[in-house]
């Protein structure tokens, strides 16, 4: 079996997937798009799995073309709209490596845009006693920012947080975002935005140790259900690939 991965453009959720096929008894082949027919003759793919839009150009004679590319068209798989049929459920990658990293410290950690909080926060902010860390890739002159961070090390920030701060816009309650799930997996303290007085009461009491885990689903039930090789799992048995989906599962964890 052989699986040509073409990307457009950048996306870290669909390359985590894509990761999830590393390992497999098959050949992986990478590239980006366009590509033109020659190329694609020489590796002479069984299966494309790409993010591509332009799913047109991508006809090559009885390929299975797999697209994570929001599209309402077959074997075509979103990652943003909850109302599709083959809506990508939020996933984790999981790590071997370790969380523990003390340049990573702090009592109360938020990633994402600052405008996104409430006023209340200021309480926060201007609590000297509290170590408040705001990490965003879009430079700020706001109190407390703390810079940018590679997606891969955001686990550490969560770990080595008395609390992470998940907002309302990525608490969801029909499904569990992300973030909420990257902080619970390495063992973060999730304190997520629903009132906004309430947030901060919940701040401070996570600060002064209060464990708010027991509010959501289990490591171990992220661990089980929530991975990126099951989430790529499920795109392959939807398309019709039962055994390869069942040696992506077979894999997990390897």
């Amino acid at each position: 079996m052989k699986i040509l991965i073409l990307s457009g453009e950048s996306d870290f959720f669909f390359h985590a997937l894509v990761e999830s096929l590393n390992g497999l008894d098959c050949q992986l082949a990478h590239a980006h798009f366009p590509i033109n027919h020659e190329e694609l003759e020489q590796f002479n793919p069984d299966i494309i799995l790409h993010n591509i839009k332009d799913v047109a150009r991508l006809d090559y004679k009885d390929v299975i073309n797999i697209g994570v590319n929001d599209l309402k068209e077959n074997n075509c798989f979103s990652l943003s709209d909850h109302t599709s049929e083959n809506f990508i459920n939020p996933f984790v990658v999981l790590r071997n490596n370790s969380l523990k990293d003390e340049r990573y410290k702090s009592d109360v950690v938020y990633i994402g845009d600052p405008r996104a909080l409430p006023s209340t926060i200021v309480d926060i902010q201007n609590n000297d006693s509290i170590k408040y860390k705001i990490i965003n890739n879009t430079p700020s002159s706001i109190k407390n920012y703390s810079g940018s961070c590679a997606f891969h090390n955001y686990k550490k920030f969560f770990h080595m947080a008395k609390c992470s701060i998940v907002s309302k816009n990525e608490s969801d309650t029909t499904v569990y975002s992300s973030k909420l799930l990257d902080i619970i997996y390495s063992d973060g303290n999730p304190v997520v935005h629903k009132e906004d007085d309430q947030l901060v009461a919940d701040i401070h009491d996570a600060v002064a140790g209060k464990s708010f885990k027991a509010d959501f689903i289990s490591r171990q039930d992220i661990i089980s259900s929530y991975t990126s090789h099951d989430r790529m799992a499920e795109i392959l048995m939807k398309t019709g690939l039962s055994k390869m989906s069942t040696m992506v599962l077979n894999n997990k964890g390897r």
